[in-house]
C-alpha cells in the first residue's frame, strides 16, 4: 500500500495524543484495526482470510491475534450546508492576464443533499446505526444513534433545514468531525464518519491534524465526499489557487477512510453525490494485535494485504493508554 506525500507529511506532524481522550483498545487488550480492501475497480473485496493480512507497528511485524469481518457499523453522516457548498459558480480569469483558468465548485442544492443523504442511509444494513449532523455556522447533530428509517428521515430534515443566516456562518468542518468521533465513543463494532464538504474550513477551534489524531487513535475512519475541482479565487490582480483535496485526502488516508472527488453524473443527477461512498465503507476486516507499548503515544501502524491489484485502507496510528 503506497502512502501519498500529503499523508506522510500529515503523519509526521502527529505526536502525543492530547490528554484524557477516548477508549482506544479492544476489551481483551488488543488494538483493533479496521481494514477495507478494494480491487482495481475500487470495489470491496470479500472472502479474505487472516493469512492474507500483515500488520507492522512502528516498523515491527506483529502477530494478528484476532480476525473477523465487521458485521455491523455505526455511522455519523455530516453534511456541510454552508453557502460555499450549496452555492456554485464558475470563475474565469480575463483581462490582460494571459492565463485563463476556470474552476467549478460545488453545484448542489439543499434538495439534492436531502435526497442523497436519504439514499445513503436507506442503504444501511441490518443492525447498522446512524446519526446525522449538519455543518452550518455550528454543528447540529441528531440526539441518538438509531436504525429506524423514520427517525433517520427526520434527522436528515432537521440537519438540512438550516436558516440562511446559519448557512452564511463559518464552516466548522474539523470541529464537527472531532465531535462526530466523540459521539462514536460508546458504539461498538465498525465506526465511521462520512463527511460531505468542499473542504473550506473556517472558524475552527480544532485543527485538521488534531481531528485526524483523534479519529485514528479512536479507530474511526473519516470518509470524505468532495465532488469539486480546484478552486481559483480572484485576489486583487492575481488569484489564490485552493486545493483542499490534498489535505482532505491526507486526513482520509491517515484514518483509514476514503476520499471521493469524482461522482459520475453529478451534474445530471446531483442526488447521487453520496451514493458511492457507503459501499467503500461498509465491508471491513477487523484485525487485532498486541500493542507495542502502553505509553499513551501515537504509534505507527501499517496494514498490508496479499494479492495482486489489491489495496487496503486502514488507520495509520493507534494509542494504548493502559
Amino acid at each position: 500500500m503506497r502512502l501519498t506525500a500529503s499523508a506522510v507529511v500529515l503523519a509526521a506532524t502527529l505526536g502525543v495524543i492530547h490528554a484524557n481522550s477516548f477508549p482506544l483498545s479492544h476489551g481483551d487488550g488488543l488494538i483493533v484495526v479496521d481494514a477495507v480492501v478494494e480491487g482495481p475497480d475500487e470495489r470491496p473485496v470479500s472472502g479474505l482470510r487472516q493469512a492474507d493480512f500483515e500488520i507492522a507497528a512502528d516498523g515491527e511485524q506483529r502477530q494478528i491475534l484476532s480476525f473477523e469481518q465487521a458485521e455491523r457499523m455505526s455511522l455519523v453522516l455530516l453534511v456541510d450546508v454552508t453557502n460555499s457548498v450549496t452555492d456554485s459558480g464558475d470563475v474565469t480569469l480575463s483581462g490582460n492576464d494571459p492565463a485563463r483558468v476556470a474552476a467549478t465548485v460545488f453545484e448542489l442544492s439543499l434538495g439534492a443533499l436531502r435526497k442523497s443523504a436519504g439514499q445513503l442511509l436507506n442503504g444501511l444494513g441490518r443492525g447498522d446505526r446512524a446519526r446525522v449532523g449538519a455543518i452550518a455556522g455550528r454543528l447540529s447533530l441528531s440526539p441518538a444513534f438509531t436504525s429506524d428509517p423514520g427517525e433517520l428521515a427526520k434527522a436528515i430534515d432537521t440537519a438540512i433545514d438550516r436558516s440562511e443566516r446559519e448557512r452564511h456562518g463559518p464552516s466548522l468542518i474539523w470541529d464537527a468531525a472531532d465531535a462526530a468521533v466523540s459521539a462514536l465513543d460508546g458504539e461498538t463494532g465498525r465506526r465511521a464518519v462520512i463527511l460531505c464538504t468542499d473542504g473550506r474550513a473556517t472558524g475552527n477551534r480544532m485543527g485538521m491534524v488534531d481531528a485526524a489524531d483523534h479519529a485514528a487513535a479512536s479507530g474511526v475512519s473519516l470518509n470524505i465526499v468532495a465532488p469539486f475541482l480546484t478552486a481559483v479565487i480572484p485576489q486583487g490582480r492575481g488569484v489564490i489557487i485552493v486545493r483542499p483535496e490534498r489535505s482532505l485526502g491526507a486526513v482520509a488516508d491517515f484514518t483509514g477512510g476514503a476520499l471521493i472527488t469524482e461522482v459520475p453524473h453529478l451534474r445530471s443527477k446531483p442526488e447521487l453525490v453520496l451514493s458511492t461512498i457507503l459501499a467503500r465503507v461498509r465491508l471491513a476486516y477487523r484485525l487485532g494485535f498486541a500493542p507495542v507499548a502502553h505509553d499513551g503515544r501515537l504509534h505507527r501502524v501499517d496494514v498490508r494485504v496479499k494479492g495482486e491489484g489489491l489495496t487496503v485502507r486502514a488507520r495509520k496510528g493507534y494509542v494504548d493508554r493502559r
